[in-house]
């Protein structure tokens, strides 16, 4: 990817966020430096539940992670509306195109007005589940993302 196209990409992940959330969502970082497009990150604060949303950009792939202030993290990847909206190439959806952003963010819409998605909690190498404001925990990663997934991915 060219450094324009990606500074375009960049513009349109921006405009996107606003149009989509409005005043609901506030730019809290960019770290862009043109001379390095290989890594960056992008947060926003989420006034309504006041989450971080974390969309990293790592050669050409893109993240989007949702966490709390206690720290519980939520990855849209590991979501049953993600799967549910795309087909099972997951390595070309998390390409840094205006067509993955836009979709991105829309799935990061849904999750964020209905909030089904589990928040996770990593402390002393053990992954824990929140749910109903309890800790419960996941024993089996893989079966419980796949449980989560509906089934899709194995």
């Amino acid at each position: 990817m060219l450094l324009d196209e990606f500074t375009n990409a960049i513009d349109f992940l921006e405009r996107k966020m606003q149009q989509v959330f409005g005043d609901d969502i506030r730019l809290i970082l960019n770290n862009f430096i043109p001379s390095d497009i290989r890594y960056f990150k992008i947060e926003y604060y989420y006034v309504p539940k006041k989450y971080k949303i974390k969309i990293s950009i790592d050669l050409r792939l893109f993240g989007i992670i949702i966490e709390k202030e206690e720290g519980a993290i939520a990855n849209i990847y590991d979501t049953k509306q993600y799967y549910d909206a795309y087909p099972k190439d997951l390595v070309s959806n998390l390409s840094f195109t205006k067509y993955n952003i836009e979709k991105n963010i829309l799935v990061l819409e849904k999750l964020l007005i209905n909030g089904e998605f589990y928040m996770y909690i990593y402390k002393n190498d053990k992954v824990y589940i929140q749910e109903n404001g309890k800790l419960r925990r996941i024993k089996d990663m893989n079966k419980h993302c796949n449980e989560v997934r509906g089934g899709k991915h194995e």
